[in-house]
């Protein structure tokens, strides 16, 4: 928890995106969580993916035109796998809470991507 900290965000915007900047921060790698809002971790410096959990999905953005998702729970237990285009989405109704790990991979350019995403 930092106490020096500032939350810029658009008016009216409900959707937690917005930039944060806290005073004092030491240089390194950081995961931030909302109770009731989305955060992921990107495990990889590839651009071009985006993904998020909110409280009934985990929702997948992408550059890329055709991919593979899978998602696994904290003991590597596959939950899902399911092809798209684009964009992705998976209930996650039913889930126990904690973090998840979601793998894409791209046949188009031999490209994956890991993010790790909290299931409230």
């Amino acid at each position: 928890v930092f106490s020096d900290y500032e939350l810029f965000v658009l008016p009216a915007n409900d959707n937690w995106q917005g930039r944060m900047r806290i005073g004092n921060l030491i240089s390194g790698e950081y995961a931030w969580a909302v109770p009731t809002g989305p955060t992921h971790v990107s495990t990889t410096t590839e651009e071009g993916v985006i993904v998020y959990a909110n409280q009934r999905e985990i929702v997948g953005l992408s550059n890329h035109l055709q991919g593979v998702a899978f998602v696994f729970d904290q003991s590597g237990k596959l939950m899902e796998q399911l092809n798209f285009r684009n964009r992705f989405e998976v209930s996650t109704q039913g889930w126990p809470s904690g973090i998840y790990t979601v793998k894409c991979t791209f046949a188009e350019n031999q490209s994956s991507q890991s993010f790790q995403v909290f299931v409230h």
